[in-house]
């Protein structure tokens, strides 16, 4: 599966960085990560989802919805799925951590209940994401947190905005008789330039990416 304009962006992100996906659960940020993920499965590369808050037949029937081939990746080795069904949280993250460190591309689906659920306050979050640093920077490759904002406090954001190697907002808004959603690059700390917007719509076929339109 090709994403012109998705796959032109992230190919110039450095190897080893966070990417942060914002939006409410209605924005569909999650999807915006599994077909990526898909993308790179389709090239014969390892992806690791770590899921908090379905159920691993949720998520796959989800992506079948979506002409995403999941049951191929799962039963070729380029795909695998960690999180809620597995170990304890704590023990399941560490193994999630190894993943990263063998070069796996990766997502937490979602970020936020992994916060909420293994920190206490500020530290223990920027020792989180510390541990994900580390973890990519052996690995490399790309890994996507998907954050709820409705589920953490201003202080929490800031912090986790501001170690995301990128930040990519998802909205939504109505259209007609349906709605359109919108990629929207805010930050790109190691490679900075002025953002851009990619307009997107779910099909019954799968998800749309539309023209990449420059931030001015």
């Amino acid at each position: 599966m090709n994403i012109p304009s998705i796959d032109d962006e992230l190919r110039g992100v450095p190897a080893g960085s966070l990417i942060m996906l914002e939006g409410s659960p209605l924005s569909y940020a999650n999807l915006v990560a599994r077909v990526i993920l898909s993308s790179r499965s389709t090239l014969g590369e390892r992806s690791t989802y770590f899921v908090l808050d379905e159920d691993y037949d949720d998520v796959r029937d989800s992506m079948s919805s979506l002409g995403l081939r999941i049951y191929a990746f799962e039963a070729s080795g380029v795909w695998f799925f960690m999180g809620r069904e597995d170990k304890p949280l704590g023990e399941s993250f560490n193994e999630y951590l190894k993943r990263i460190e063998e070069g796996d591309w990766t997502c937490v689906d979602t970020f936020s209940t992994l916060v909420n659920s293994l920190c206490k306050d500020d530290r223990e979050l920027m020792q989180l994401i510390s541990d994900f640093k580390d973890a990519s920077r052996v690995g490399g490759g790309l890994h996507f947190l998907i954050v709820i904002p409705a589920m953490h406090v201003p202080r929490q954001l800031s912090i986790i905005r501001n170690m995301a190697d990128m930040v990519i907002k998802v909205s939504y808004k109505e259209s007609g008789n349906s709605y359109v959603r919108y990629l929207k690059v805010v930050k790109s700390k190691r490679r900075p330039h002025q953002g851009l917007i990619v307009p997107f719509s779910i099909t019954r076929t799968g998800i749309v990416f539309e023209t990449v339109t420059r931030i001015a």
